[in-house]
């Protein structure tokens, strides 16, 4: 907006409505500027709030993208799932928790579980 619009200056003689042949004057602009902004005619009115956290068109995305992360994600699952043999990993996956301790171990820790219960219980 021009600086000049805000700030008139005093004059003793009332601004004048121009004959409509003649060539628009500062007045006109500053009249023009002060009429008010129609919101459903501007630009803003189209305007989205995801637009200005985006920074740009998010809207560029081919339409086949998420047909093809939907059909690579099916066949991983598919593969990893159903399709591939298991391994040596899988097969200690496969085990117990308990299967990594010995019996011996296993009431080390019992005692140790019922020991500190005690003590906290104490506090």
């Amino acid at each position: 907006l021009p600086v000049k619009s805000q700030f008139r200056c005093a004059s003793s003689t009332p601004p004048t409505t121009p004959a409509s042949n003649a060539a628009p004057t500062a007045d006109d602009d500053d009249l023009e500027m002060n009429k008010p902004i129609q919101y459903s005619t501007s630009p803003a009115a189209q305007w989205a709030a995801r637009h200005s956290f985006a920074g740009a068109n998010d809207d560029d995305m081919p339409w086949f993208q998420p047909h093809i992360v939907t059909v690579s994600s099916i066949a991983f699952i598919i593969y990893f799932l159903y399709l591939r043999e298991p391994n040596d990993i899988d097969a200690i996956f496969d085990q117990e928790l308990g299967d990594y301790f010995d019996t011996d171990d296993a009431g080390k820790l019992k005692k140790k579980l019922q020991y500190n219960t005690e003590v906290s219980a104490a506090k």
